[in-house]
């Protein structure tokens, strides 16, 4: 299969790989304490929160252009945390995996010009959802004692 854009194959399988490892871990796994005061369920929050910033934003760029979306990321993940915490940890599985599907399906229907433009003007929406979701699924796994 050919990629839909340069995004596809990797966004394809962090997610493959969030998914299944989404599946084997225990009640008690999600609600394993993290660095900085997070638990294990609150950062699958904190992913759906970002991917659901960036179907949000580049929904309204189809409408209206693409702009700058300014945020300060420290202090918004700061500001949410504590509401991540709080989110039934297999509901945070759910919703990590419903706006990474969301997400991924709506960047690979994105027309070439479109991406340029997001990456041009739209630096604050990685494209790239592998990054973020991998660097997320190690850090789980090193609090985790995984490999």
């Amino acid at each position: 299969m050919t990629p839909k854009n340069q995004y596809s194959e990797a966004n394809a399988a962090s997610l493959k790989e969030l998914t299944s490892f989404t599946a084997a871990l225990t009640d008690s796994q999600l609600t394993t304490s993290m660095p900085a005061n997070w638990t294990v369920s609150a950062v699958f929050v904190h992913l759906a929160f970002w991917d659901f910033r960036n179907i949000t934003l580049i929904k309204k760029w189809l409408v209206e252009g693409v702009s700058a979306s300014i945020n300060d990321v420290d202090v918004v993940n700061e500001a949410t945390r504590p509401f991540f915490i709080a989110v039934e940890p297999r509901q945070a599985v759910r919703l990590s995996l419903a706006y990474a599907h969301e997400l991924d399906e709506l960047i690979d229907s994105l027309e070439p010009a479109f991406i340029q433009s997001i990456e041009d003007k739209g630096k604050s929406v990685w494209l790239d959802r592998s990054r973020h979701r991998n660097m997320h699924m190690s850090d789980i796994k090193n609090a985790l004692g995984l490999k």
